[in-house]
């Protein structure tokens, strides 16, 4: 016990003062606060986008879901949790309550991995919400659950270090309503993961204090939740923290006992494993998809954040809020905002003032100091661009934000816990007048863009226009406001004395100091649940059941075929997902580099099959050349178009289309409002027989051949030799898709010779090929589809997708998880015993 670091003696003492009861309510203060929060569910109101999705696109905007004039959707910014986060994870639930594994989504990109996409997150434990409950309301608990169990666990973790009282639920309202919290709320990803960090720190603790290895088991059981979170950087946040959390706190007893380093590691190891069932497909798609040649992240400077956003610790808001439509910022404004109260700056800054006095401040400090130095762009952080440093370089550097304001929660509560009035009302005054001269600089310099001695300032923080101007300004007096308050409560906390006589008051200096701490509390809740409330958006429960005739009508009619929409307000990428509607086009962070590069030759681009210019993928796969004979082979029987005027204006009773459609291959066949379905008369079947061929076992050179130098109808592009020859079409030779499930394609075939057989579905690692029942050889077509060779007669073909990534993970996952049972049986065994 003597290698562990001790809890300083002076630091962390629980008060104790008849006046406690007076404040012991304030403790349940957060939980109050999430309540507010999620007052609109109380009439129906649902934490998901979906307003934004029915008041901006078609054929959904011809309607007005219950508004006089349209619906006035609150925040566009979170069109991914209604594109992404939400459509796949609602499938990934669908496919399990249909018995099979949620491996393939057979919707997008001419079918493509589901579960090991990632942020899907079929296996996230908290799924158990919508297998109980149904998806939207299963959702909503969900996300409910977030804030909850963020302060739970966060309470835990700051009672078992000591911090008591109002100043852990400081710490607890600090954490819950952070920026990625709350700005990342709805896509059920970052804060699910991160909500599991303060509980992996306190399960350490009870290690360190008790030194019972089951702790140790506890504490890997958490990183299956971590892993299965649904995004890769937080995730990959938590375990690098709380490892490292791990190794200072405990590095001289892992020293003097190898063992306990032993332990640690192997638990460590086993926790990973545990979600082996959903990295090791993800790894799989990693190796073969296009995120090392995506583009999204360079062309905003890998989201190294400008100097100038330090000022968005204090106002927010300065550079706008795209729910009020008037951001200007750097990159988006979920991305970039790392708010966790100015009065918690305040309480930081005090907490950094102390940092050589104790390990929790001088761990968190650095902590602190890390994640800004990483997110800010500086020689050092784009050096982990540079280098392309594992882990840290895939994803914006602006999401080390999340690390910060959980550091900056524990910085608060303990700087709170023994608070120093005199040097705390210091701080606050000088950033108080900071602050107030900013503003009024700012003010005054809105009347003209020259700002004279003080154009560098405006310069710095890009005020180029007078609409920024007045932003930033608006946004600069709430934090005065706040500032103001907590000034003149922390003076006449300070003097209480003075106020004692003047009042004839007889408070103590405790109950001084603890109603301070309360409007610190107050003013922190207050602050953080105004942000969170201003940037989410509430749906009606309606605006979930968004059928309209274009869709019945598209549901009805297309059959096995799929549907493309043109480029522009209609039909978000991947929202036919919700209909059981299947698209070539859609959006994704790992699409397969071999079906990106296909998509890419389609729209007549031959860079896009140039080995030297696989930089140029993007997660985004839209049509905007309506001419391509690929949305033949596509099976694309179907584009949704937007109906104009003479003026090319949207047009309920227009009659004029988007220029680049052909109309004599595509013709209206039926219109609701200002959305037209188009019908495409050269539209090829989903399965297709060939008697001609030819090898070519490269794949780009395949695709570039089969694009360039063959009809799609009359020739297929093979990577080996068939089994069988002597291949021959005639008539009444017949293949009919029988079945169509997420991981499985029965077709039933008749022929009157050997012949070819391809399926337009994307060729993929896993999947594998039946006759009758057989395993066969399946082929890689065109570069990009799955073919298989079928002999005369009557056969059943099956296409299983069974990947071995999935196999192996599954039982690494099973294995880990039996282990960990395992030892926590023992240890309630040896408790029994004892």
């Amino acid at each position: 016990m003597k290698f562990f670091p001790k809890k300083s003696k002076k630091s962390y003492v629980k008060l104790t003062n008849n006046t406690d009861h007076i404040f012991g309510a304030a403790r349940f203060l957060p939980f109050l606060a999430v309540v507010v929060f999620f007052f609109p569910l109380l009439s129906a109101n649902l934490p998901l986008p979906m307003d934004a999705l029915v008041g901006a696109y078609y054929p959904w905007l011809d309607y007005k879901w219950g508004w006089t004039v349209a619906v006035a959707f609150k925040n566009i910014a979170l069109s991914d949790v209604f594109s992404q986060l939400y459509p796949w994870r609602v499938l990934a639930i669908d496919v399990i309550k249909s018995g099979q594994w949620p491996l393939w989504n057979p919707y997008s990109f001419s079918g493509t991995p589901l579960l090991a996409n990632w942020q899907s997150a079929p296996f996230y434990p908290l799924n158990l919400f919508l297998l109980l409950f149904g998806n939207i309301w299963g959702w909503t608990l969900m996300i409910v659950s977030q804030p909850v169990l963020s302060m739970v666990f966060m309470g835990l973790y700051l009672k078992k270090i000591g911090v008591n009282g109002i100043s852990r639920a400081i710490g607890m309202v600090t954490f819950a309503f952070s920026g990625f919290m709350m700005t990342y709320l709805e896509y059920g990803t970052i804060g699910q993961i991160m909500l599991w960090l303060p509980l992996q720190l306190f399960l350490l603790e009870n290690y360190i204090e008790k030194k019972r290895i089951k702790y140790l088991a506890q504490y890997a059981c958490t990183f299956f939740p971590v892993l299965t979170g649904g995004f890769f950087h937080p995730a990959f946040y938590v375990l690098l923290l709380s490892s490292s959390y791990a190794l200072v706190r405990m590095r001289k007893f892992f020293l003097k006992r190898i063992k306990v380093a032993i332990a640690f590691i192997t638990f460590f190891v086993l926790g990973i494993l545990t979600a082996s069932l959903q990295l090791f497909p993800t790894g799989e798609l990693y190796a073969n998809s296009i995120r090392l040649y995506d583009q999204n992240i360079v062309e905003y400077r890998y989201g190294l954040l400008p100097l100038k956003n330090l000022i968005t610790f204090f106002s927010p808001d300065f550079f706008g809020n795209p729910s009020t439509n008037n951001f200007w910022g750097f990159l988006q404004y979920q991305e970039t905002s790392g708010y966790f109260s100015v009065v918690s700056v305040l309480l930081v800054i005090l907490a950094l003032s102390k940092f050589k006095k104790d390990f929790y401040l001088k761990y968190f400090g650095a902590i602190f100091f890390l994640s800004l130095l990483f997110a800010f762009d500086n020689r050092i952080s784009r050096l982990i661009y540079q280098l392309d440093v594992p882990g840290l370089s895939g994803g914006y550097a602006s999401r080390f934000l999340v690390i910060t304001s959980f550091a900056a929660s524990i910085l608060a509560a303990i700087a709170s816990q023994k608070i120093d009035t005199r040097r705390f009302l210091k701080i606050c005054a000088i950033i108080l007048s900071m602050v107030v001269i900013l503003t009024m600089v700012i003010y005054f310099g809105q009347s003209t863009l020259d700002g004279g001695v003080f154009q560098p300032l405006f310069s710095f923080f890009a005020l180029n226009k007078s609409s920024y101007f007045t932003i930033a300004f608006r946004n600069l007096l709430l934090p005065i406001a706040i500032l103001t308050l907590l000034f003149i409560t922390s003076l006449l906390t300070t003097n209480f004395a003075i106020v004692n006589k003047l009042l004839k008051l007889k408070l103590t200096e405790y109950f001084a100091k603890q109603f301070f701490l309360l409007v610190i509390l107050m003013l922190i809740s207050a602050d953080l649940l105004r942000y969170a409330i201003k940037f989410t958006p509430f749906s009606d429960v309606s605006m979930t059941n968004i059928t309209t005739p274009v869709i019945e009508f598209l549901q009805k009619n297309v059959g096995n075929s799929r549907i493309e929409r043109e480029w522009g307000p209609v039909l978000p990428a991947n929202t036919w997902i919700y209909f059981g509607l299947s698209s070539p086009s859609g959006y994704d962070p790992l699409i397969p580099l071999s079906y990106a590069r296909w998509y890419g030759i389609c729209q007549n681009d031959k860079l896009a099959g140039n080995p030297s210019k696989m930089d140029n993928y993007t997660r985004y796969l839209e049509v905007n050349k309506y001419d391509s004979p690929c949305l033949d082979i596509f099976g694309v029987k179907y584009l949704l178009a937007i109906k104009r005027n003479s003026e090319g204006k949207y047009d309920t009773n227009g009659s004029f289309l988007n220029h680049l459609i052909p109309q004599n291959r595509f013709v209206e066949v039926y219109s609701d409002g200002k959305t037209a379905v188009l019908e495409n008369k050269q539209v090829l079947p989903r399965v297709l027989l060939y008697d001609n061929y030819l090898v070519e076992g490269n794949e780009i050179k395949a695709q570039e051949k089969a694009f360039f130098d063959t009809d799609f109808k009359n020739t297929v592009v093979l990577d080996s030799a068939p089994l069988l020859k002597n291949h021959e079409l005639k008539v009444g030779n017949m293949a009919t898709i029988s079945k169509y499930a997420p991981n499985e394609v029965a077709i039933e075939s008749k022929t009157q010779s050997s012949v070819i057989l391809l399926l337009t579905d994307t060729y993929y690692p896993g999947w594998k090929v039946y006759l009758d029942g057989v395993q066969t050889k399946l082929l890689k077509a065109d570069g990009v589809y799955k073919a298989v060779d079928v002999p005369q007669g009557r056969h059943e073909i099956v296409f299983k997708y069974d990947p071995l990534s999935f196999k192996i993970g599954l039982v690494t996952s099973v294995m880990s998880v039996i282990v960990l049972l395992l030892v926590l049986l023992y240890e309630k065994g040896r408790e029994i015993r004892s």
